[in-house]
């Protein structure tokens, strides 16, 4: 006795050109899908802010340098930076440290951090860098009363919040917005 299909060749074939076309779009979303993770992935920007002193005999060489670096693998776009000290809020690095050295001017200089500054892949900049006697002593008084928040943003639009704080536990968060 010869076995009958349920069903024709042809609604068979057509059942099986449909099975392997779903399967074909599954693999293809997940691609898509692993694709798109690798990439973000493959531009993740971290910044990190160290400040660093230096001491030597002759103190009006020695400095304090607060340095904004990306430790990441990909560009950081400054969206906003605020500063934070006692309490007060500031929203730049020349507000704050005219209340914090109680004047204008002094030796060292600042780079600016503000909305819209791109800093590369393993690029540095020197933020702020203070020199002179009092100026070195006043700053390190106070540097652990200084708060720095920054929030940044990779070329597709991820966020990121870094704080920098003295009274954290590590003295620093890092956290995605």
């Amino acid at each position: 006795m010869k076995y009958k299909l349920p069903f024709s060749s042809q609604t068979f074939l057509a059942i099986m050109a449909t099975t392997v076309s779903i399967c074909a779009l599954v693999v293809s979303v997940m691609q898509t899908y692993y694709q798109h993770r690798y990439l973000h992935a493959s531009s993740w920007p971290h910044i990190q802010i160290d400040a660093n002193r230096f001491e030597s005999g002759d103190s009006t060489k020695n400095y304090v340098l607060i340095k904004v670096t990306n430790k990441g693998i990909g560009p950081a776009i400054i969206e906003s930076v605020v500063y934070e000290f006692k309490g007060k809020k500031f929203d730049s690095i020349d507000e704050l440290t005219n209340t914090v050295l109680n004047k204008s001017s002094f030796k060292g200089g600042m780079q600016p951090l503000s909305a819209g500054v791109v800093i590369g892949q393993n690029e540095e900049i020197e933020h702020l860098k203070v020199m002179g006697a009092r100026e070195y002593r006043q700053l390190l008084a106070n540097l652990v009363n200084i708060k720095m928040t920054v929030i940044y943003q990779s070329v597709h639009g991820e966020r990121w919040e870094y704080i920098g704080d003295a009274s954290l536990p590590n003295g620093r968060s890092s956290k995605k917005l």
